[in-house]
């Protein structure tokens, strides 16, 4: 949502019924448009209240922090992202009252509405919030590895907290600062959605950090859409230590969220490791090159490693069984993943599921879906070319179709 010159935004952060109480203490004419309030699934709700310059100026002397001159634009969008920060609350409420009383018999101009809005979707979290606020504030640093526009967002401390990838900076796209590459593996425009979808996807199961989409964010450059990922503090990529380091159940989830997804560029610079105790943990990241709208050239960098072909733990067997195809496939659809490409999730899912089902490891399955060194199609590929007119099949009509043919023929 757009914001207007000279103003700022005021997050606040409250359980529903305080939040409610607090927006019927304030006068009608503080907001510029109506105030949303989305309730999220933890019971918290997040408002978004446009408050001018000026008004914010009275919250900061309500604070006890006044100097001689009223905080600039620049300063305040700083002060109300740390509001994500939910240990801010208490004072974030008293500065709600003393506006409260502030304005306590004005009127403006031009009343505008204070309807309060209930509602559940696409709920902000502070993350994505205060993202916003810091990359609008210019505080982004391009970072020097990769091919793409890839931004640390930092905080006013010079602390990572964010890594930001303009859709219109993707590798092969014109505003590309690197243009190292020509030929991406997969048109530039749509990384930052399948890096969201990534994570949409994993829910939590191989540890993509959160990721969500932000759009019309105003940098200096102009208006940029793109994904914003949690930075994950590490000591590395997994190519900068032997793979003897890494835990079995790391590395065969992220290896069946590969094959769900047929990751294209799972390579040893796209998993972070982090140490812990005698291990490392591995990060998943950089999910650009996933959800093809054809099946030719998945490649994995844990293939080859001795725990891919270690059997499948009985918590791994049932997650695979448990995967809900139906509902990824309309988890796709809202984020705007082409149907093409679901199609391609939903081979690569019902091979994985029916592989696992019959015993196969990862490597094995992994084999079924990564080309050999002669380039010649792989056993998906070959499954996917006999279903005739793919492009003409729906989705839901590729379920029952593509799933006899793999119990038939393996």
């Amino acid at each position: 949502m757009e914001v207007p010159s000279q103003q700022t935004i005021f997050v606040l952060r409250l359980d529903v019924e305080d939040l409610v109480a607090e927006l019927q203490n304030l006068p009608n004419f503080l907001f510029f448009q109506e105030p949303r309030t989305r309730i999220c699934s933890t019971g918290v709700a997040t408002a978004e209240i446009h408050l001018p310059i000026d008004v914010l100026s009275n919250v900061w002397q309500a604070l006890g922090k006044s100097g001689s001159n009223p905080p600039n634009q620049s300063y305040w969008s700083t002060f109300c992202a740390s509001l994500c920060d939910l240990q801010q609350r208490l004072t974030y409420v008293a500065a709600l009252g003393a506006l409260a009383s502030y304005f306590q018999g004005s009127s403006p101009s031009t009343p505008p509405s204070s309807k309060v809005v209930l509602c559940e979707e696409n709920p902000k979290t502070d993350f994505e919030l205060k993202s916003r606020l810091f990359i609008e504030n210019n505080q982004t640093v391009l970072c020097p590895e990769g091919v793409g526009g890839t931004y640390f967002v930092q905080d006013t401390n010079g602390e990572k907290f964010g890594v930001f990838k303009p859709a219109d900076e993707e590798p092969g796209a014109p505003l590309n600062p690197k243009k190292l590459v020509d030929n991406p593996l997969l048109p530039p425009g749509g990384g930052a959605i399948r890096e969201v979808a990534a994570y949409a996807l994993d829910r939590g199961f191989a540890g993509v950090p959160p990721t969500f989409l932000v759009e019309n964010v105003q940098t200096p450059s102009g208006p940029k859409t793109g994904s914003v990922q949690q930075f994950i503090a590490n000591e590395g990529e997994s190519s900068s230590v032997g793979c003897s380091s890494f835990a079995v159940e790391d590395v065969h989830r992220i290896g069946i969220q590969d094959i769900r997804l047929f990751n294209m560029d799972r390579n040893g610079e796209n998993m972070l490791i982090r140490r812990e105790g005698d291990r490392y943990r591995l990060i998943p990241i950089d999910h650009s090159y996933i959800l093809p709208d054809k099946l030719d050239g998945a490649y994995f960098d844990w293939m080859f490693w001795p725990q891919a072909k270690q059997p499948f733990s009985p918590e791994e067997l049932e997650y695979i069984k448990s995967i809900d195809l139906v509902s990824d496939v309309l988890l796709l659809r809202k984020l705007g993943i082409p149907e093409a490409s679901i199609k391609s999730m939903v081979m690569s899912t019902i091979l994985l599921k029916h592989c696992a089902s019959i015993g196969k490891n990862l490597y094995e399955i992994a084999s079924l879906v990564c080309r050999d060194i002669s380039g010649a199609p792989c056993q998906l590929e070959n499954f996917a070319n006999q279903i005739k007119s793919l492009e003409d099949e729906t989705v839901e009509s590729l379920f029952e179709k593509f799933s006899a043919l793999v119990v038939e023929n393996m």
